[in-house]
């Protein structure tokens, strides 16, 4: 008979613990009064339900990937970039508020139920979200959204613990995080596809068929999975809880410009989450059923992994929620090439968490695998923080991929050390509470670091543009707008960063061609408004001016043919031959004139009334051409003017197709230098979370219900 000091499984005893005497004595009061799933279903009933259990939570799973992607198209339309991180925000604050209260009704009213509700609640906030008119009903719907959520994914471990054993769990838990993984391979191309090809509103309405197929099969294949336990629900705890997250969560991630930390309405959430903490641990140590069980807390593995939960929940999830603004912005990728670069990491967190799984229940120890898990994290996040404006698509995947396979690990294997370490009876509200401390941990990490996001992103931005404002022509200065450009993260459509160098040539060709129009309008129309528009712009050239005056051009043409007849006159009158010789030869001379002087014999210069007579003749026949001049010489000031304006086009446009690679360059240097500060704060958190698993005890995996005592 082995002596009660030490627990036995069928292989071996280990010595007994405090660990052990509490999860003893928490299982001591349930025994006989529930339902044991884990004897009662045969192993196919229980295949059919994990695949029910899969397919929503695949749902749920799949719409916190497939968002990410479309944020991009979400912040252009409504352009409301500071309010992006709400449309997480949102999810996450319902999300982590539902969660340990949906874990608790599920312990006391089935999974079944709960599942079913919740799911109904998701479908709803989804179609909400693809009809969002603005941002704000857009981050309503989703808070709609997180509640359903909270529902599928808070008790998925708890499900798990209703059917398998603890030495069994272990590869079963490496599946259900595989639908996490599956969800991030498949929601970011999906997303990223719909949002490029369809809307970025086809990412909430894909939901709505998924989630009417799960509906169905959990109405018809899945158990109620009630324990047979009757309580009365803790109504007072959970209004007290809501006080206490929602005050707490909105006074972290309010708009810190609008509502600054020492504002009174900050300080008077905070005041409300207090105390609402204050009035729920003095009710939850008071009722007889508790929402949360606070003697959970005593339970080194359970309060262990609640803190490492929340730090690593918000090292990891925080950080990588922004990675399709790097993509965009720096590489310069679409929505779809963004979706389809994080693919390779959770493909690595999916066969990760498979392969260590297994070799967690193989090895019956769970510790040393999220141990290396949770210490090369803050590496990969070391790696992604050294990212630079020049770090190729190549360059960001491998540094995905390698974070993808640190956190495999984690995810499942925590879930099972709580599921380990606490009687079946509060197996509900204890996977659901390390669930909600992971929650607050993204919640305070994706609104924190969303902050930081834009915070850096504003200060960059302005300050790296202020010296390229001065350079572009000022028909392009006035779209260079920097809060503007903020919302197109990265100057992107979903189609990846345009040409800004073509964009600004367009500018340029733009304005050249409306000055063409109007130098033709002045010079050929004599056009009175294009001569003023022409004389007030900055740019037309000062030898141009002087053409641009009414009737300046006639006056010009007139004092040419004055000059021309002065001229003809003088050689008429000196009677030199040669000078006949060239007023014949000259093309502007009258044709009238060189006839009149070819039939005229040289004696006949000589008389005056001969000579006045061809003067007469010539300086009417130049009146009459007078019209045709100036419409020649028109013609030939416009062209003259156009070649000028072409040569300077050439010129402008060579300068703004350089200038457009500067821009270029300059947003994605400011775009990789507001992001990869995220990763640093996010690297410092991880391995705090590292620090703090140190503690974690390791129970050997149970292989029945509870531990055996003696033989």
């Amino acid at each position: 008979m082995a002596s009660n000091k030490y627990i036995c499984t069928k292989r071996t005893c280990h010595p007994r613990t405090e660990e052990h005497n509490l999860m003893a004595d928490s299982l001591a009061p349930a025994a006989g009064k529930s339902i044991d799933y884990a004897q009662t279903l045969t192993s196919r009933q229980k295949w059919v339900i994990l695949f029910g259990l899969m397919i929503t939570l695949f749902l749920a799973a799949l719409d916190g990937t497939i968002v990410a992607t479309a944020q991009p198209s979400i912040v252009r339309q409504f352009q409301a970039i500071d309010l992006i991180s709400w449309v997480t925000s949102g999810y996450l604050l319902a999300n982590t508020a539902m969660v340990p209260i949906l874990g608790k009704l599920s312990d006391l009213y089935g999974r079944k139920i709960i599942i079913m509700t919740s799911t109904v609640v998701f479908l709803l906030g989804s179609a909400l979200s693809g009809a969002a008119p603005s941002m704000v009903y857009l981050i309503l719907a989703r808070v709609v959204q997180g509640m359903g959520a909270a529902g599928i994914t808070a008790i998925s471990f708890a499900v798990i613990a209703d059917m398998w054993v603890p030495a069994e769990r272990a590869q079963i838990s490496g599946f259900i995080s595989s639908v996490f993984g599956l969800a991030g391979v498949v929601g970011p191309f999906v997303g990223g596809w719909l949002t490029d090809h369809v809307s970025w509103r086809a990412v909430f309405y894909v939901n709505l068929p998924i989630g009417v197929i799960a509906l169905i099969f959990v109405a018809l294949k899945m158990p109620s999975l009630a324990r047979g336990i009757k309580a009365k629900v803790d109504w007072a705890g959970v209004f007290l809880m809501l006080v206490t997250v929602i005050p707490f969560m909105l006074a972290l991630t309010l708009d810190r410009t609008d509502y600054p930390w020492t504002s009174p309405f900050i300080l008077a959430l905070f005041g409300v989450a207090a105390l609402g903490l204050v009035l729920f641990l003095v009710v939850e140590s008071r009722v007889a059923q508790p929402l949360l069980p606070l003697h959970l807390f005593a339970n080194r593995t359970f309060s262990v992994v609640a803190a490492g939960s929340l730090l690593f929940g918000g090292a990891f999830f925080g950080s990588i929620i922004y990675l399709a603004i790097f993509l965009v912005g720096v590489n310069g990728v679409s929505a779809t090439k963004a979706g389809s670069t994080l693919m390779p990491m959770m493909l690595g967190m999916v066969v990760g968490s498979v392969v260590t799984s297994i070799l967690a229940q193989r090895t019956g120890r769970y510790k040393p695998f999220i141990l290396l898990g949770m210490f090369l994290v803050p590496i990969g996040l070391y790696f992604m923080s050294t990212m630079t404006a020049d770090t190729t698509l190549g360059g960001v995947t491998w540094r995905m991929v390698f974070l993808g396979v640190a956190v495999s690990p984690v995810m499942p294997l925590l879930g099972l050390a709580i599921t380990n370490a606490v009687s079946m009876a509060e197996m509900g509200v204890a996977t659901s509470t390390r669930s909600f401390f992971q929650s607050i941990g993204q919640t305070l990490a994706v609104s924190i670091f969303g902050v930081i996001l834009t915070t850096n992103l504003t200060h960059e931005m302005d300050a790296r543009f202020q010296a390229i404002r001065a350079q572009v022509p000022p028909a392009f200065a006035s779209k260079l707008d920097t809060a503007q450009m903020r919302n197109q993260v990265g100057g992107g459509g979903d189609s990846g960063t345009p040409d800004l160098g073509a964009t600004i040539a367009a500018e340029v060709e733009k304005a050249f061609d409306a000055q063409r129009t109007l130098v033709t309008k002045a010079i050929r129309d004599a056009d009175p408004a294009a001569m003023q528009a022409l004389n007030a712009n900055p740019l037309t050239p000062e030898q141009m001016k002087p053409l641009l005056m009414p009737g300046a051009l006639d006056a010009m043409v007139g004092q040419q043919m004055d000059a021309q007849f002065a001229q003809l006159e003088a050689a008429l009158k000196s009677g030199n031959p040669d000078a006949l010789k060239a007023i014949l030869a000259n093309p502007q001379t009258p044709d009238g004139l060189k006839q009149g002087l070819a039939m005229l014999p040289p004696e006949g210069l000589k008389n005056p009334q001969a000579l006045a007579g061809l003067l007469a003749q010539a300086k009417q026949q130049m009146a009459g051409q007078k019209a045709a001049a100036v419409a020649a010489a028109r013609e030939q000031a416009l062209k003259g003017a156009l070649a000028g304006l072409d040569q300077a086009e050439a010129t402008a446009v060579q300068q703004g197709q350089s200038l457009g690679v500067k821009i270029a360059r300059t947003l994605k240097e400011t775009f990789a230098a507001a992001v990869t500060p995220v990763y640093r704060i996010a690297m410092v958190v991880a391995g705090l979370a590292f620090v703090i698993m140190l503690l974690l005890p390791e129970i050997p995996l149970r292989r029945g219900k509870a531990p055996v005592v003696g033989e």
